[in-house]
């Protein structure tokens, strides 16, 4: 009978957080003030954050009851896979799932961002704030490129890539803007900030 309940609960969380997180990006943005030279921002939406969390549980529920076959066993048969492995595998996925939901939630509920991620335009610039660190900002006047960048065999999602100069050197860094974290397509924001460039270029000329 525990081992129904967990399993049910599992797979109800896991559907309602995959609905949540799908819901998030197929959200109506509102892009006027962006494209209109006003200040804009936007942040992970809740939806996709609960969604998130809702995921991470079905999988700490998942890892728990890994764990649970390999310690007193399933109702649902006997297998022939060593314990040790049904161990392992439903420990490290409860603690990676745990680290994860418990993490959103912490961005979500404490820190000044209230998100995963947030991106501000204005007219000055573009400053992105996550999570218990300092924001970077970037001057239109020192952004040299803004491009966007596919998933690769190393970046799992697409992203908007801005190089700009630094204030102390002639060096320069990268920002890197994931669509995935804001719930809106990399091809959108980067068109968004070239706009934005276009304008800051032709007023500065």
């Amino acid at each position: 009978m525990a081992e129904f309940v967990i399993l049910i609960s599992m797979i109800l969380s896991m559907v309602v957080g995959i609905s949540s997180a799908f819901y998030s990006s197929k959200r109506n943005v509102d892009l006027r003030e962006a494209y209109a030279g006003r200040d804009w921002s936007i942040r992970t939406p809740l939806s996709m954050m609960l969604g998130v969390v809702l995921i991470s549980l079905g999988f700490v529920m998942g890892g728990y009851w890994l764990v649970r076959i390999g310690t007193v066993g399933s109702d649902l048969g006997e297998s022939n896979i060593p314990n040790i492995v049904f161990i392992m595998l439903g420990s490290f996925g409860a603690i990676f799932f745990a680290i994860l939901g418990t993490y959103v939630l912490i961005a979500w509920a404490l820190s000044s961002v209230h998100a995963v991620s947030a991106l501000y335009v204005s007219d000055q610039g573009i400053e992105t704030r996550r999570p218990f660190r300092s924001p970077v900002f970037a001057a239109w006047g020192d952004v040299v490129r803004i491009s966007e960048s596919g998933p690769t065999s190393t970046q799992s999602q697409s992203s908007v890539e801005i190089v700009y100069r630094r204030d102390d050197s002639h060096g320069t860094e990268s920002l890197l803007i994931y669509d995935s974290s804001l719930g809106l397509e990399a091809y959108i924001i980067l068109d968004i900030l070239r706009a934005r460039k276009r304008d800051f270029d032709l007023m500065d000329m």
